[in-house]
Order: structure tokens, then sequence, then C-alpha cells
């Protein structure tokens, strides 16, 4: 705890931090040719693996409706992803994704307009990374999950559930489809 401020920093808060550090030093929005060419050769590396969902987005809910706009692009020589969601609410928040190579895992720092924050990790399911994280919620405490996967026509879906239980029964939170900014969207055209 900083005795000056009262501020207790947490470890989601200094990684926040280091990574955004090392993203003013180095950063890249433009996708490593190296990560290209493994693409086109059908070998994605461990950090390539969440390639798909770099790009600018527009977000639409179940109901068709727009959500809100995400943009995702390559920092750090490309061994990070930068997130900067906004929501059609004005609500917004910013995440750094890497690929942990000791852990062998996806890492996911993911902080809101008011602070708070949360850090998941993430594992290969299927052609998408599914995280997880934990957090104490007014109900108690909550595992979390976002799916995170390429879809039809080059878009993207993002699914977000909660289990109060321990994982025992999951209950959706939000289901989104990332289409490329501008692009027309068609609720019709996705199989739910």
């Amino acid at each position: 705890m900083n005795e000056r401020t009262g501020h207790q920093w947490t470890g989601a808060t200094v990684t926040a931090l280091l990574v955004a550090g090392l993203a003013c030093l180095g950063a890249s929005g433009v996708r490593p040719a190296a990560a290209a060419a493994a693409d086109e050769a059908g070998t994605r590396s461990s950090e390539d693996q969440l390639g798909f969902w770099v790009g600018s987005w527009d977000c639409y809910g179940r109901s068709g409706s727009l959500n809100g706009t995400n943009t995702l692009e390559w920092r750090v020589g490309g061994r990070v992803i930068h997130e900067s969601w906004r929501a059609v609410d004005d609500t917004f928040g910013e995440s750094w994704n890497w690929f942990d190579q000791e852990e062998r895992a996806w890492k996911q720092v993911w902080v809101d307009q008011n602070g708070s924050d949360l850090e998941f990790t993430g594992e290969p399911e299927g052609s998408g990374i599914r995280f997880r994280a934990e957090r104490e919620t007014p109900e108690g405490r909550a595992l979390v999950e976002m799916f995170v996967r390429p879809i039809e026509h080059g878009w993207v879906r993002q699914t977000g559930t909660r289990s109060l239980d321990g994982g025992a029964t999951w209950e959706p939170r939000y289901d989104l489809i990332y289409v490329p900014t501008g692009e027309p969207y068609d609720h019709a055209l996705i199989e739910r």
C-alpha cells in the first residue's frame, strides 16, 4: 500500500502498467511479417493464436443492435494485443493480451473506466481462446469466462458467462458479434 496516497496496487494494476510502459517504448500497430507468413503456412505460433481478433470492429448484441466498438492492435513488436472498448452507453475499458511462454497460456489484464481490473488466463479451444478469471461480487465469489473465436464472414464472436456456484451452472452475460468497422451487419446471417 502506498502510505502517501492510500492506494493498494494489485498485481493486475502493476502488470497493466508494465505492459503499457513496454508498449510506449516499442509500440507497433503493424502485425509482424513473420506472423502473417505463419498464418499463410497454416502454422500459427502460440503468440499469434489470437490474431483473428486484431482489427477495428463494430460490436452487435443478440438483438442485432450496436453495443459498442472495439479496436485491437498489435503492440510490443507483435507480442501483445492492446484492446480499446467503448460501449454505446459511454462505458469503456482496455485490455492487454499476451501469450505467457512460461505458463504456456494466454493472459489478459482488463481495466475499466472505474479502475476495476480483472486478470484472465486463457487456453485454446477450437479456433478460439477461452479466458477464465475469478472475482468478488455482491452475490459472492464468481467464476467468469469469456470465449473469443472467429466465425463465418470474417467476423468474431465473443461470449461471456459467469458462475456463482463454483462452475456447476453458468449464466450468460453477453454475446457479441464483431463486424469490421463500417461493414454492413445482417443479424440473420449468424447461426446462433
